[in-house]
């Protein structure tokens, strides 16, 4: 440098910046792991207060998969953010050094956030009692939006659709093994597991999930003769069974039908299994022992050999 030369410093003036979300995106709604696209404007404002875009293709903080967003000459952009949580985003300059004569500035995104709940191998059966039996897990996403323990409702409803009443609640928890659950039933109707939803203690809304509807029937049966012969039965004694099984309403013959045989010793409460049959399905009856087949058009029939008291007892089996 030269005696004629002379250093001169030069202070620069940062202006004031404003990132200006618009309202849909300053509070959004979303569910786990959900993309959401913000959009915005950023102004720079000078010493009287007049508000002008930043230079075009300006960038701001990365959006997902690393992206860059820039602002266009109007000095709008969009952001895609991934949410994974009760968050508050926050969407600012990207590298505040390269933009030395902005001041920092960002602007909040308020999230209502929807935790996931669903079932995970749901079952619902039904036995020959009538008692349904509900199995199954519930998952909860993400993890961390755990409650605790919570309630689960089994509902009932004759046609699937209206009148759903809730027939019990039991305690549950999320991502917690599974969960079996036995209950009074009804000949027919539709059944369902509902989760009504909560809120953990991070502040994010778990939501509501229900099992599809599911049909469970049991046919009505009975039998409409039943008889030993000849009697009194005494020990030793070859006797025969007698009897028509029906079912359904208005009733019918039930042939094909596996029917067990019971004794109940003098002197017990316990019935003991004897046998079982299954007639041919020309039978228009099914109380029966593997001793003889019935002839087709008449009453089913079984000779077994007695011990000491007559068997009152007989079950059927449907597939």
């Amino acid at each position: 440098m030269d005696a004629a030369e002379s250093q001169i410093s030069v202070a620069s003036v940062r202006r004031r910046a404003e990132i200006t979300l618009d309202p849909a995106s300053q509070k959004v709604t979303a569910r786990y792991g959900s993309v959401v696209k913000l959009t915005d404007q950023a102004v720079m404002i000078s010493e009287d207060g007049t508000r002008k875009p930043v230079p075009e293709g300006t960038p701001l903080g990365m959006g997902i998969n690393r992206v860059v967003p820039r602002t266009g000459a109007d000095g709008r952009f969009e952001r895609s953010i991934r949410i994974v949580g009760p968050q508050y985003p926050t969407t600012s300059w990207l590298g505040g050094r390269k933009h030395p004569w902005l001041e920092g500035t960002s602007g909040l995104t308020r999230v209502r956030f929807l935790a996931i709940t669903g079932f995970r191998d749901f079952k619902a059966t039904i036995d020959s009692d009538r008692r349904v039996t509900f199995t199954g897990a519930v998952d909860l996403k993400p993890a961390s939006a755990y409650p605790g323990s919570t309630e689960m409702e089994v509902q009932y409803s004759a046609d699937g659709r209206t009148n759903w009443t809730t027939r019990k609640v039991f305690t549950f928890y999320f991502n917690h093994g599974s969960f079996a659950q036995t209950l009074p039933g009804e000949a027919d109707g539709y059944w369902r597991l509902q989760y009504s939803g909560g809120k953990s203690r991070e502040g994010a809304i778990l939501e509501r999930t229900v099992t599809p509807p599911v049909r469970l029937t049991r046919t009505t049966t009975e039998f409409k003769t039943f008889n030993a012969a000849p009697e009194p039965v005494r020990k030793g004694q070859t006797f025969t069974i007698a009897g028509t099984l029906q079912h359904q309403n208005p009733a019918k013959a039930y042939g094909a039908q596996t029917v067990l045989f019971y004794f109940r010793p003098d002197g017990s409460q316990d019935f003991l299994p004897r046998g079982r049959r299954r007639p041919p399905r020309t039978a228009p009856s099914s109380a029966s022992s593997p001793r003889t087949a019935p002839a087709p058009g008449s009453p089913a029939t079984a000779t077994p050999t007695a011990s000491t008291s007559t068997p009152r007892a007989a079950r059927t089996t449907s597939p």
